[in-house]
């Protein structure tokens, strides 16, 4: 189970960065999300919406590579 404060400080951080105009990739998201973000120059893009009454978060990631990515999620605590 998310915790709301989990909730709360990944809403306000996205907020903070939010570049929606900055964003890098060529491609187009696959759907409409709530918030977007450039994480790191011409290299990786990130797009997600978060659903607090279904504890969910969706999200897109479009990263320029020439082999693997790895993504890692964990627990706020």
């Amino acid at each position: 189970m998310m915790r709301p404060h989990t909730v709360c400080y990944i809403i306000l951080l996205l907020l903070i960065i939010n570049k929606t105009n900055g964003i890098s990739s060529r491609l187009q998201p696959y759907a409409m999300y709530q918030y977007s973000t450039e994480l790191e120059l011409n290299r990786a893009d990130l797009w997600c919406t978060i659903n607090e009454s279904e504890q969910e978060i969706t999200f897109e990631l479009h990263i320029k590579t020439r082999g693997w990515i790895g993504l890692g999620i964990r627990p706020g605590t």
